[in-house]
Parts: C-alpha cells; sequence; structure tokens
C-alpha cells in the first residue's frame, strides 16, 4: 500500500540519524544540534503504532531505544525534558520550561506501547 511505503520510507530516514541512546536530534542531518525528546517520542509512537497496524515490525527495536530513552527523560513531576521551544524550532528549551507538544507525544508514545503489547 502507499502509505505503507510513504511511513517506511520516513521511519528508514530516521533510522540512520538516531542516536546511540536512542535519541533523535533537533534537525537530524545536522550532528551539531540538540537532542530532542519531543521528536523523539512522536516518531517512536508512530513507529509502535504502525507495526501494531500492520504487523511490520521492522523498526520495533529502534522504536523501543527511543521509547527507553523518552521516559528516562521524564522528571519526577511529569514533564518531558530536553524537548524543543515550541516558538523556536532551532532552540532547545531552559530549564523550568516544558513543551505541550512533547507531552501530548508521551502520551501517544505511552498508549501505543500498552497497545503493542510490548
Amino acid at each position: 500500500m502507499l502509505h505503507d511505503c510513504l511511513a517506511l520510507e520516513i521511519w528508514l530516514t530516521w533510522l540512520g540519524p538516531q542516536q546511540s541512546n536512542g535519541t533523535l536530534l533537533n534537525y537530524v542531518d545536522n550532528p551539531g544540534s540538540f537532542a530532542d525528546s519531543s521528536s523523539t517520542a512522536l516518531l517512536a509512537a508512530t513507529t509502535l503504532r504502525f507495526s501494531l497496524f500492520t504487523s511490520v515490525g521492522t523498526h520495533d527495536t529502534a522504536a523501543l531505544q527511543a521509547l527507553s530513552l523518552v521516559f528516562q527523560s521524564i522528571d519526577k513531576n511529569g514533564w518531558l525534558l530536553n524537548t524543543v521551544n515550541p516558538l523556536s524550532f532551532g532552540e532547545p528549551n531552559r530549564d523550568g520550561a516544558y513543551s505541550p507538544e512533547g507531552q501530548s507525544f508521551v502520551l501517544q508514545l505511552a498508549a501505543a506501547w500498552v497497545a503493542s503489547g510490548f
């Protein structure tokens, strides 16, 4: 199916620049950019959902590695750390600032993880 092919192409693109700890950089094609937990959570969530709906688990290992990194990046108050500033995409959030988008991506990732049965 066309949507399967497009989804696979996107995941193949992000697997190459995925860092050894599971994170993605803010700009995947710029090794000098910062680690971004928000995009990492979003791509991991969509990867697990794709796997669940299509039974194509080719990228599950990368998604689970990203999931582990994301869950370790949640502080004691439930905030996702190491996120991009949603008002200025080229900058990380400063201490004490959080990304509402990142929070929603964590919920999507947690739901995908539970649904996938891992």
